[in-house]
């Protein structure tokens, strides 16, 4: 599944790769050998002691590794099928989220104006934009403050803090974000989806 879900950045080099996993499964699991094994002992492991209070804090867990450079999130539990890099090298934004087109309230959306977000809702439909679990932010000091800013006013959906809301911060902050739709999205959160997935033979 690790290389399913980095599948869109291939391209990049693996020593720019941030994975953070719970302590406890690197006990249970060695769930931190698989990618030291794909990617080689460049990339950084970030270990939690716990759960987090979302997916937002858990990339704020590796803020120390995270600069000005540019930052891609993605999640370990979905195969995304997209030009990422042809996007990215031709948009000047300071955030681009990943989208395909949906109206299930179990995704976050995108409300968008001649190209630009204007706004972004965790399990809202807001627009037909659901995000596919992908967010570029073109420096990572940026995803921090604005992750800072929006836990800072408890901002939360169903109790946790989501990644796709930080774009809200953001755009309150005059940050422009636009959007890109995906070829193709496979959620492979449970066992079942996985075996769909194995079975559609993608890739």
């Amino acid at each position: 599944m690790i290389e399913w879900a980095t599948a869109p950045v291939e391209w990049v080099d693996p020593e720019s790769f941030i994975f953070v996993v719970l302590q406890q499964h690197v006990d249970e699991f060695a769930i931190d050998v698989k990618p030291r094994d794909r990617y080689g002992d460049a990339i950084t492991v970030v270990r939690l002691d716990g759960m987090t209070d979302g997916a937002a804090e858990t990339v704020l867990a590796a803020r120390a590794h995270l600069s000005a450079e540019p930052l891609i999130v993605l999640f370990g539990d979905q195969y995304i099928q997209a030009p990422v890099r042809r996007v990215l090298e031709q948009t000047d934004a300071d955030g681009t989220i990943a989208t395909f087109n949906s109206t299930d309230p179990g995704y976050s959306y995108a409300r968008t104006d001649n190209g630009r977000v204007t706004e972004v809702a965790e399990k809202e439909v807001i627009s037909s934009n659901a995000t596919a679990g992908l967010y570029y932010f073109e420096r990572g000091t940026d995803f921090v403050e604005g992750a800072e800013r929006m836990i800072e006013k408890n901002i939360r959906t169903n109790g946790l803090f989501y990644v796709c809301p930080v774009y809200n911060q953001l755009i309150e902050m005059g940050k422009r974000i636009e959007v890109f739709e995906v070829d193709e999205m496979w959620s492979l959160g449970d066992p079942t989806a996985v075996e769909r997935f194995e079975q559609a033979e993608v890739r």
